[in-house]
């Protein structure tokens, strides 16, 4: 590895649980943080004050792999490897410089030899409670790749999904020399049944025994409402999401790049205009559709991560209809088309219905003149305006006067695409605002259709 690894800027709680893991918990640990907290930094800063626990291997979500990649090189500055196919490479010597290879929990069981022949010394398994099945191939592949890891950091924001025997199966591979016996486990916790001559495990008992053992023993947890002070009133985060379908997209984006191709000497023509429009909106709604499989999982994470309501923004109906349709919870939808009666109603809906947990809405019906929002901390950006001062009117339904508690806004970004390139935009336009209103830099290009078309026609501005 070359020089020291960059530093990264931790809470207390966040720095208090890597002292923690490194000192009593003897660097294997549970790191049950509440959603936003911060547990991919936190896990981390253990390898940046711990090089030596490299390689690492992380499992986590498809949803969340990017994510992964994405927070290693901003903290870290390593080169993350994504692993996506079911087949390993085969030939010899092509694990090259590797530190850190992020895999998801679908995919595992086909690079398991593989993956331990990195040598890794460092295991990360992201979001547990993917785990509670002990029987699952899933369960089975992560056990595989822990045994005889040295180091071994389990996150997730709810462990726990319904019942305590959901947790051994993680406990097990985290700490076998305490947990070796799923059926000790299930006796002292589980009020264990016998139903037509077969033991069952759906009960709970000893619950206070049971928690005073974890956070001894393994779990470090942290809940938003014991760090409150330490957060800021309101954060954006970036989620980066694979496309289902890459192969499809670069067609388009090729398509579009040999005609900006054949018409870039006629920029001033109002058909060039309007074409330029047409394709680059074809671009942003086909990338949007692509992630969409990734968007639901993430939805659904976090739907499953906590017992809040979540606010999703949108452009498109098709994209509304789908997120409805896609949502394990109960949702509301606002668009265009809905009328004065139907909005309030929607409103009602979900902020008195406790079964409602998902609103979906236009940016441009729900982002603005909309009060009630506000009873949910998170949103979601699924599709991206082409200004910036549309998404903070919709954040800013999450922030009324009077609240106390923080809120965060995500952007859930198609990888390698034009929504990738489009937000860095936004970014920098929003600094014309700032720039106007309250000082600061300045940038003169305010038109984001042309400095789109020139990021998306250079070379260097498509990683592919």
């Amino acid at each position: 590895m070359r020089g020291r690894l960059s530093m990264i800027a931790l809470r207390n709680y966040q720095r208090h649980a890597v002292d923690r893991i490194e000192g009593p918990l003897n660097y294997r640990a549970l790191l049950a943080f509440d959603i936003g907290l911060g547990k991919t930094v936190t896990a981390l800063e253990l390898v940046r004050r711990h090089p030596d626990i490299l390689p690492a291997i992380v499992v986590c979500p498809a949803s969340v792999k990017h994510h992964w990649e994405q927070e290693t090189m901003a903290h870290l500055g390593l080169q993350a490897t994504i692993l996506d196919t079911r087949t390993p490479p085969t030939q010899a010597g092509l694990h090259g410089p590797l530190k850190i290879a992020i895999i998801n929990f679908d995919i595992l069981p086909y690079w398991i030899d593989w993956l331990r022949s990195l040598e890794p010394r460092l295991v990360v398994i992201d979001e547990i409670q993917n785990l509670g099945n002990h029987t699952a191939k899933r369960t089975k592949a992560v056990r595989k790749l822990c045994d005889a890891i040295p180091n071994i950091l389990m996150l997730s924001g709810t462990p726990l999904l319904n019942r305590p025997i959901e947790l051994w199966p993680g406990l097990s591979i985290l700490r076998p020399d305490l947990y070796t016996s799923r059926w000790s486990f299930g006796e002292r916790f589980c009020n264990p049944r016998l139903v037509f001559g077969r033991w069952e495990f759906k009960g709970a008992r000893h619950l206070d025994v049971l928690h005073r053992e974890l956070v001894q023993d393994v779990m470090i947890r942290c809940r938003l409402r014991d760090v409150l002070s330490e957060l800021p009133r309101q954060s954006r985060h970036v989620r980066v999401l694979p496309l289902s379908d890459p192969g499809l997209y670069r067609r388009a984006e090729r398509g579009f790049l040999d005609w900006a191709k054949s018409a870039g000497y006629n920029k001033t023509n109002g058909n060039h205009q309007a074409d330029r429009l047409r394709l680059m909106s074809h671009l942003k709604q086909l990338a949007a559709r692509l992630k969409l499989p990734a968007v639901l999982e993430w939805v659904n994470q976090m739907l499953e991560e906590s017992n809040e309501k979540l606010v999703l923004f949108c452009w498109h109906r098709k994209c509304a209809a789908a997120l409805q349709k896609g949502s394990r919870a109960k949702s509301v939808v606002i668009t265009g088309e809905c009328n004065r009666h139907e909005r309030q109603q929607a409103i009602r809906q979900f902020r008195n219905d406790s079964r409602t947990r998902v609103f979906i809405g236009n940016i441009k019906a729900a982002g603005v003149g909309l009060d009630g929002l506000q009873i949910a901390q998170t949103c979601a950006f699924v599709e991206l305006a082409w200004t910036p001062g549309a998404h903070s009117q919709a954040e800013g339904r999450l922030n009324r006067m009077g609240q106390e508690r923080p809120s965060r806004a995500y952007y859930l970004v198609a990888a390698n695409t034009i929504e990738a390139t489009l937000l860095q935009l936004l970014q920098s336009k929003q600094g014309v605002i700032s720039a106007t209103l309250d000082g600061g830099p300045q940038d003169n290009d305010l038109d984001v259709f042309n400095r789109l078309e020139a990021e998306l026609t250079s070379d260097h501005a498509r990683p592919h």
